[in-house]
């Protein structure tokens, strides 16, 4: 009787101890969870991970999974076509100059979305370059010494233009914005094939002359023609704050048709 005994409380350890290991199996196949709530789970081979966002980081410390792409800001500026602002993050964007370009010295544009469900949101007011192109600025004259229809060759021809900062107020998307404009560069060119300059000098008349060509050969009907870019910020009326416009606006003057003469020496009696 006592070895029969034994034997049932043999079966039933047994027993027993299948249905534990059953239930330690299924709980094994649960996920747990950290202290602080981060989901753990199992991987093949039994190593533990801790899932982060669409990353699987080891409990060890390991990468089990590919990290989340992000964008290549530099090499994206680089790439860009120059002469525009180009995005360097994910609400900044900064100019880009060409080869031939003097620095400007532009700011960042940085355009900081506001809080709140973005599909009630009404899209900020931005001013465009297209936008200042239809503003009336005034190009500032453009003035050709000796003034009196010709030049001579070999001597220099002084140019000059009296391009100043202007204001104006608009509207844009049915707002009331105030702009304000002012020569960012000058484009001379003298019609001789001699190829435009540029500078950030408007020039000025004799004797403080700083911009003039020198004419090599005589000719007709030559003009010089100067553009001029100009860079502009704005601001929502009222608010205080101003911000850059991306781009230029662009006017251009030409002056009236001159001759190029070639200087000739004569002897007179005293």
């Amino acid at each position: 009787m006592r070895a029969r005994s034994k034997m049932k409380l043999s079966l039933s350890e047994a027993v027993a101890t299948a249905v534990a290991l059953v239930f330690i199996g299924m709980l094994a196949a649960q996920p747990a969870f950290a202290a602080d709530g981060t989901r753990i789970g199992a991987e093949a081979g039994g190593s533990a991970v801790t899932v982060v966002g669409d990353e699987k980081v080891n409990v060890r410390g390991a990468v089990n999974a590919r990290p989340r792409s992000e964008v290549d800001w530099k090499r994206a500026f680089n790439q860009a076509a120059c002469g525009q602002y180009v995005q360097i993050g994910p609400h900044t964007h900064r100019y880009k100059p060409c080869e031939n370009e003097i620095a400007l010295n532009l700011p960042d544009v940085t355009a900081i979305p506001p809080p709140g469900d973005p599909s009630q949101q009404t899209p900020p007011v931005v001013v465009t370059a297209q936008d200042i192109q239809r503003l009336p600025i005034a190009p500032g004259g453009l003035t050709v010494q000796p003034d009196q229809g010709w030049v001579l060759v070999n001597i220099d021809t002084i140019v000059w233009t009296e391009a100043a900062a202007q204001s104006f107020s608009t509207v844009v998307l049915d707002t009331p914005v105030d702009v304000r404009v002012r020569p960012a560069d000058f484009t001379w060119d003298f019609g001789d094939g001699a190829g435009p300059v540029r500078t950030t000098d408007p020039g000025a008349p004799y004797p403080n002359h700083t911009v003039s060509h020198v004419y090599t050969g005589a000719a007709e009907g030559r003009t010089v023609t100067v553009t001029t870019r100009w860079a502009g910020e704005f601001r929502v009326a009222g608010s205080g704050v101003w911000q850059p416009v991306q781009g230029f606006a662009v006017t251009t003057e030409s002056s009236a048709p001159f001759e190029v003469r070639t200087a000739r020496t004569a002897l007179t009696r005293g």
